[in-house]
């Protein structure tokens, strides 16, 4: 039989080939639960990242997987955590003991977080609607530090984070502006559109971005969907910008 790490490793080669075979995801599943206490940090996030890339969805191999991450949570580092975090929201996989103790390793571990995991981590929380203030809170203070470092999908994901949550961070949303003015050209429609609806959700008026943007979105326009169309023209409305 397979053990964790050859578990973890048959899954992960489906995942990265985006192909889901549905029986051998339901079998392996099966072995991943009998030997979930066998798998170590990296296998462990390897396997339910694959599971969540492929759209597989397996709420007893999640459960198990859950207690067994909250047990070992002291030895995740920042990728693990964030990519277990990411594949449990992905999956819609709810488990509040899992991201409260995930909340706690992440406080004691944020400086060794790079701009992408800290952009996965707020997302997987927002989209579970799992409220964590003063993860929130000290996140906002760790992603100004790193700002320079966060790339424009990283940027919008992290704002409609705080903006789906209702955590509203001013500092954050001021020096985002700032960072953001300087590489609008590098946002694609939907990182516009996004970052624009945040500010506008929260009720954040930034005229500076905003003014820079509105060229942005009309070299772009062509490449906007209709609901990134509508969404920018409400923020817009919404914050009652006026060129």
């Amino acid at each position: 039989g397979l053990n964790a790490q050859g578990i973890s490793n048959i899954v992960w080669s489906f995942a990265e080939t985006r192909e889901a075979s549905r029986p051998l995801f339901n079998d392996v599943s099966v072995e991943a639960i009998k030997k979930i206490d066998q798998f170590t940090s990296q296998a462990m996030c390897s396997m339910l990242w694959s599971y969540a890339k492929v759209g597989h969805a397996s709420p007893m191999l999640f459960d198990a997987a859950a207690g067994e991450v909250i047990k070992k949570i002291q030895t995740y580092k920042a990728p693990q955590i964030s990519s277990t975090l990411w594949a449990y929201a992905k999956s819609h996989h709810g488990s509040s003991p899992l991201f409260d103790a995930a909340a706690r390793e992440v406080l004691k571990k944020l400086p060794t977080f790079q701009a992408q995991h800290i952009s996965n981590t707020v997302w997987a929380y927002a989209k579970m609607d799992h409220r964590s203030p003063e993860l929130f809170d000290a996140i906002a203070d760790e992603a100004i530090k790193k700002l320079d470092r966060f790339h424009s999908q990283a940027i919008s994901n992290t704002l409609w984070s705080y903006a789906t949550i209702g955590h509203y961070s001013p500092e954050l949303f001021d020096t985002v502006a700032s960072v953001a003015i300087k590489n609008l050209g590098t946002f694609n429609s939907q990182a516009l559109s996004n970052t624009l609806l945040s500010y506008a959700t929260v009720g954040h008026a930034s005229p500076e971005l905003f003014g820079a943007a509105a060229d942005e979105v009309m070299k772009k326009l062509n490449k906007f969907t209709s609901q990134a169309i509508s969404n920018t023209l409400w923020s817009y409305a919404k914050i009652g910008y006026h060129s």
